[in-house]
This record gives structure tokens, C-alpha cells and sequence, in this order.
């Protein structure tokens, strides 16, 4: 009775060493850890009623018991990581008898066949070793897997592709074992069904975590537009705020201004007149380089607007033109893919300019359409080859940057628009055609 306890221990270190150290699970209350030595308690008053053969069945209820009870988790992710963690055991505990066989009487199937308490000791002992190996391995990687969102397909086919492999596994020592034709035949076939259950798991399984891993990426993404677009709105009052408060001022020197040059007039004083307007002039384009750019729709005010005050473009001169309605039947997340992709483009082509660096946006909406044009100074030797569509990012870490022009033309397919690129001599065109959706 003392050694099927102790088979019983050893047993629950198995799995306490995986769901504690490699699962990182978290146990949840000192009350739950009395609940969980209560229960150990009990299956080993069990084992003094009933036999030696039930003692696998008492292990694997007892622990499925003590990971619901005494760890902290959701319920779902407690189940499937139980399932997949008693298939890692029994792997475990296959390669310990295989390599205790391949010790003892380099055998590999012999203790598969004769089993001993003493050696389900023994191969227990030795599975805890490898466990805690593992365990070294995984112990700095802090994610609670019982309370991370996990994929129950993705945990399935784990499961059945674990099964094909314990299958060939099995079947291989079989194989070693008894070796005639009629059963090397059977071997054969039940190998070449697990390899293909294997082999179709394992690829599924990759190609739902990749399908996965793109809903991931779009929902970042979108997070991160959704981010952007706020701090554009932001920008938007800030510089709209400080277009006011620089209108009030002008409007307050202006009278001023007026009095000093009708006293300068009525001396006479030309020269002193031209020096004082040019001053004026100054001052003027300074409030114009601050002026926020109008279309009267919020969101493309603010997507222009957010351009214009990143630092890197303070040398480029932006105009915008026309008026768009106040509402776009249009995704405020993609007008700001489009139009800031666009924006940026043209901006940073202006920065390689050898004359004028200028942007200039013009919007309207004829009906259910909506036009936009985007036109901008480029580096006139860069002609032939923008002629030709060699549309190529000149940024820096290239490897990071050139799909602002894809991104632009999955809105537009997505709106059943155009996406046009005119290349003139001095000027680059970009011209937008998007058709309203009735619903967004």
C-alpha cells in the first residue's frame, strides 16, 4: 500500500511541477489550497478501499480536480491545458521507460511489457527529472497560461496531433516487439494513419494561428489609426485655439498699426512706411504658415492639419482647396489611412525637391463621390523613374516603410474607387476617387 501512495505522489508532483512552473498557473487562495490538500487526502484514503488498477483513473480525477479547485484561471483554458498536459505526461513517462529499458536491459519495450512498482518508481523519479528540466528552461517566461485568452481550436488540434504522435509512438515499440509479417503490415498502415493525422493537425493548426495572428494585426492596427486619429483631433483644437488667439491679437495691433502709419504718412516719411509694411508682411506670413487648413469636414481637417505640425515638414508650404460635407459616408479609420499615406508621400517628395517645397490638397463631393487631389513638388531627376511607376520609398530603413501606397489602394478597392498617379515635370499627382458607402 506504501509504494501505490507514494506511485500516487509522485504522480501529482508530475503535474503540480507543470501547471506551477511551466504553466506559471497561480494558485488562488490559501482556502483553496486547504480544499486541494483535502482532496489529496481523500484519494489517498481511496487507494486503501479499492485496488491497484484503478490507481491511473484516481490519479487523473484527483488532478482535474485539483486544477479546477486550487488554481486561479478560466475554466475553459483550466480543461484544455489539463488534456494537453496528460498527454505530456504520458510522453514523459514513455521516453523514462524507454530510456530505464534501454539502461537496465537495453531493451527499450522489455519494462513496457514486465512493469514493476519499483519501476514505475523509478520511471516516475526519472520523468520528474526531465520535468523540472523543462521547468529551468521556462521558469524566467511569466505568462499565466490559465488566464490567457487561448483558442480552443488551436488547443484541439494540438490534442490530436499529440494523439497521432503517442500513436506511432506506441505502435513503434509494437513494431520492435513482434515482428512478423501480419503485424508489421497492421504497424505499417496505423503508422501511415497517425503521420497523416499528425501531419494535417500540425499544418491546420499553423494555418488557424496564422489566420489568428492577421485578426491580431488588424485589430493593432486599428487600435493604433483609432490612437492616431485621436491625437490628430487634438491637434486639430490646439491649432485652432492658437489660430484664434493669434486672429484676436492681430486684430487688437492692428488698430495700432494704422495709427503709427498715418502718423509716418502725415510726416511724409516713405522710406520709414516701406520699412514698417515689409515688417507688417513678416508678420503676416508668419500667421499664415499657423492658419489651419479648412475643408469643413472634422475628420479631414484633422488628418491635414496633424501633417502640417509634425516638426519634419516645417519647410513645406501646404494649401488646401474646396469644401467636403460635414459627414462622409466614409470610415473615419480609413480616410485616415488614405489621406495621411497620401499626405506623407507628397510631404516627404517635397524634402528632396530642388525648388519649391509645396503641397497642394484640394476636396470636393459631386453626389455619392468624393475627390481628392493631392499634388506636390518632387526631385526632377527622379522623372524617368517616377514616370515609368517606380514608386520605391526613398526613406531611411527602407525594409520598414513603402506600404503607405498599398494601404491607400486597399481603401480605395474597398470604396470602388480610383487610385490615379499623374507625373508631370515639376509637379507628382495624386488623384482619389472614392464612392460613398450608404452604410459605414
Amino acid at each position: 500500500m506504501g509504494t501505490l501512495i507514494i506511485i500516487h505522489i509522485i504522480e501529482l508532483v508530475k503535474y503540480y511541477i507543470i501547471f506551477t512552473y511551466i504553466l506559471h498557473g497561480k494558485i488562488k487562495t490559501k482556502k483553496n489550497m486547504l480544499y486541494g490538500i483535502l482532496i489529496i487526502m481523500c484519494s489517498i484514503g481511496c487507494l486503501f478501499v479499492l485496488n491497484e488498477s484503478n490507481l491511473y483513473a484516481i490519479s487523473i480525477i484527483v488532478i482535474l480536480l485539483l486544477v479546477l479547485v486550487v488554481y486561479d484561471g478560466y475554466i475553459c483554458n483550466k480543461i484544455m491545458l489539463y488534456l494537453l498536459t496528460v498527454l505530456f505526461v504520458n510522453y514523459c513517462d514513455s521516453l523514462a521507460m524507454i530510456l530505464l529499458g534501454m539502461l537496465y536491459k537495453k531493451d527499450p519495450v522489455c519494462f513496457f511489457i514486465n512493469t514493476t512498482k519499483s519501476i514505475k518508481i523509478g520511471e516516475g523519479c526519472l520523468a520528474i527529472i526531465g520535468l523540472l528540466f523543462i521547468a529551468g528552461i521556462f521558469h524566467k517566461r511569466n505568462n499565466n497560461w490559465l488566464k490567457k485568452k487561448m483558442s480552443l481550436m488551436q488547443c484541439a488540434l494540438l490534442v490530436m496531433a499529440m494523439i497521432g504522435l503517442y500513436i506511432i509512438l506506441g505502435t513503434m515499440l509494437i513494431y520492435i516487439q513482434y515482428m512478423d509479417a501480419i503485424n508489421k503490415e497492421r504497424a505499417h498502415f496505423i503508422i501511415g494513419v497517425a503521420a497523416a493525422l499528425i501531419l494535417s493537425c500540425i499544418l491546420a493548426f499553423f494555418l488557424y494561428s496564422n489566420h489568428l495572428k492577421k485578426e491580431n494585426d488588424l485589430k493593432t492596427k486599428n487600435i493604433e489609426v483609432q490612437e492616431e486619429n485621436d491625437g490628430l483631433r487634438l491637434a486639430l483644437y490646439a491649432n485652432m485655439e492658437m489660430m484664434d488667439d493669434d486672429m484676436r491679437q492681430y486684430r487688437h495691433d492692428n488698430r495700432h498699426h494704422r495709427a503709427v502709419l498715418r502718423e509716418l504718412a502725415s510726416k511724409g516719411d516713405l522710406e520709414e512706411i516701406k520699412d514698417y509694411l515689409a515688417q507688417l508682411s513678416e508678420q503676416d506670413e508668419d500667421l499664415k504658415k499657423k492658419n489651419v487648413l479648412y475643408t469643413g469636414n472634422y475628420m479631414v481637417d484633422a488628418i491635414i492639419n496633424g501633417i502640417i505640425a509634425k516638426e519634419a515638414y516645417s519647410d513645406v508650404k501646404f494649401h488646401c482647396e474646396g469644401k467636403l460635407p460635414r459627414k462622409l459616408m466614409i470610415q473615419d479609420v480609413d480616410l485616415s489611412e488614405l489621406l495621411s499615406n497620401g499626405l506623407e508621400n507628397a510631404a516627404e517628395a517635397c524634402l528632396h525637391s530642388n525648388g519649391d517645397k509645396c503641397v497642394l490638397f484640394k476636396a470636393a463631393s459631386y453626389e455619392n463621390m468624393i475627390h481628392f487631389e493631392i499634388k506636390n513638388t518632387y526631385d526632377s531627376a527622379r522623372y524617368k523613374a517616377l514616370s515609368k511607376g517606380d514608386f520605391e520609398t526613398t526613406k531611411k530603413n527602407s525594409e520598414y516603410h513603402g506600404y503607405g501606397i498599398e494601404s491607400m489602394r486597399c481603401v480605395v478597392k474597398k470604396y470602388d474607387g480610383k487610385l490615379e498617379y499623374i507625373v508631370e515635370p515639376e509637379w507628382v499627382i495624386t488623384d482619389i476617387y472614392l464612392q460613398q458607402k450608404d452604410e459605414i
